[in-house]
């Protein structure tokens, strides 16, 4: 009985230095960490990079104005813009890397940007989506999906549908 009794005490100390490590290291959010040490990002909580009381890692987050679909009309043959404002919403800077397009009508959209550098938390840049209209019918949409990639850890891009519709230019102005 004496010697279970020892291998239970082992066994409970084993546990308490590894709760002991893990707090340390920041996985429970209890102080101990350094900010960015921890890792605790990943795991879920809050906290920031030099939070004190966490000790998680600081994580990027992104927010595309529009959220759903970006409208765009355009005569046909002309070129038109629209943009979309990108929110660093996270408590890392956002380094948006990329901007391409899919889709059917995929040809048909570009995209320029100011999001070059990287965007410190709350601050916004805007991306410029260029719609060549080629199709006269007013009933069809030239359909695309512009894909914004980014720094956000396990993350594919963030997306938004692009919708372009083309009208036939006029040769006069319309009245007044």
């Amino acid at each position: 009985m004496a010697r279970e009794g020892g291998i239970i005490a082992a066994i409970i100390a084993a546990i308490a230095a590894v709760v002991v490590a893990l707090i340390t290291a920041g996985f429970f959010g209890h102080g101990g960490g350094s900010g960015d040490r921890g890792g605790g990002g990943d795991r879920g909580g809050g906290g920031s990079s030099g939070d004190s009381g966490g000790g998680h890692k600081s994580t990027p987050a992104i927010v595309l104005d529009p959220r759903d679909i970006l409208p765009i009309a355009c005569g046909t043959g002309n070129s038109c813009d629209a943009t979309v404002t990108v929110t660093s919403d996270g408590t890392a800077d956002l380094h948006v890397t990329s901007i391409d397009f899919t889709g059917p009508q995929h040809e048909e959209f570009a995209a320029n940007s100011d999001c070059t550098d990287l965007l410190p938390p709350g601050e916004t840049c805007t991306i410029t989506v260029h719609f060549n209209a080629v199709n006269l019918d007013p009933n069809f949409q030239a359909k695309a999906t512009m894909h914004v990639h980014q720094n956000l850890r396990g993350v594919g891009p963030t997306n938004l549908k692009v919708v372009g519709t083309g009208y036939a230019p006029t040769d006069s102005p319309p009245p007044d």
